[in-house]
């Protein structure tokens, strides 16, 4: 490999220096492109010699109402990216406090892959298309209207990969209106089994809940949920939770529960998340599913603050990109 001080010649005003280091900061996908060709020329490569930042990908690009969809680039914080929407009466939806903190690039590429929660206990990816640059310079961009024949879809190789097969610089993203009711429900249960059964009942039934605060008082399972969306909506998951609750025991609660010590997330199993509350952590879950949820406070799992070990995969990992983490 060559010398930093040759890197950083052949870069020239496509690189700043910081105090951590040097930094390429492309202003375009022909710019990215340019500094993947240089850095494959002197055999470096991305987070490991030089640092990447997006920084001049960082606005709302288009917002389409109707469609409830947006354009944005990959450098914008995800809590600006709806602080912006609040003007056009959208919103990305129940996202954790950890995944607000990352910029759309960072979310759609690590630990998070971009995922979000919608009815029937499921996950899909945030994004509808996206504009990506892969390893050799090629630009991607997939489709964002549905094809008239079937094939690969090439964005799931960038979702969760931290960058290493391709880098995104802009995507389309699903939004939703601005809530027009938000609802709180506390309910207390004999058990955590219970009250795990019930919240995936009411998962199962469609209910979505932009956040649920757990703990274990007094020997019973207290679940409160945070319900928002059109009013008719809100009604429905009320609804499911008043039918669901009683059938396993539940019955309504009034005290207001404490909001867990720590802030760190973890994708946990149900499994995991019932041995935390056992254990007497009080935890909050985002982005729920019929599989698990996203935690912060005591439960363990997947981190999502790190990037994850491949346990396959180290073929396709560029080596320009920083090769397999």
């Amino acid at each position: 490999m060559s010398s930093l001080t040759e890197l950083r010649h052949a870069l020239g005003p496509l690189c700043v220096d910081s105090p951590e280091g040097l930094y390429v900061s492309p202003k375009s996908p022909r710019d990215l492109t340019e500094i993947l060709s240089i850095l494959k020329a002197h055999g470096a490569a991305l987070n490991r010699d030089v640092k990447l930042s997006r920084g001049a990908f960082d606005r709302l690009e288009a917002v389409e109402p109707k469609s409830c969809t947006v354009q944005a680039g990959a450098g914008i914080v995800l809590a600006e990216l709806e602080r912006q929407l609040e003007a056009h009466a959208l919103t990305l939806g129940p996202l954790s406090p950890g995944a607000l903190k990352l910029t759309l690039g960072d979310f759609l590429e690590g630990p998070y892959a971009g995922l979000k929660p919608i009815p029937v206990g499921r996950l899909e990816p945030l994004c509808i298309s996206l504009t990506a640059v892969l390893h050799d310079g090629t630009r991607l961009q997939t489709h964002f209207s549905p094809r008239s024949a079937a094939g690969p879809d090439l964005a799931a190789l960038l979702l969760g990969a931290h960058g290493r097969i391709g880098l995104v610089l802009s995507a389309r993203l699903r939004s939703l209106p601005r809530p027009e009711s938000l609802q709180q429900a506390r309910l207390s249960f004999p058990s955590v089994e219970s009250a795990v059964d019930a919240l995936k009942a009411a998962l199962a039934d469609g209910c979505v809940p932009w956040r649920v605060r757990a703990s274990k008082l007094s020997g019973r399972a207290v679940l409160e949920l945070d319900l928002r969306g059109a009013i008719d909506a809100v009604g429905r998951d009320l609804h499911s939770l008043q039918h669901r609750a009683p059938l396993l025991g539940g019955r309504p609660a009034g005290a207001e529960l404490t909001a867990p010590q720590t802030g760190s997330e973890h994708e946990c199993s149900w499994h995991a998340v019932a041995r935390a509350l056992d254990s007497g952590h009080s935890i909050d879950l985002y982005r729920l599913s019929l599989h698990g949820a996203v935690v912060a406070g005591g439960a363990g799992g997947l981190r999502l603050d790190a990037p994850a070990r491949w346990a396959h995969g180290a073929g396709l990992a560029a080596p320009v990109l920083g090769g397999a983490p």
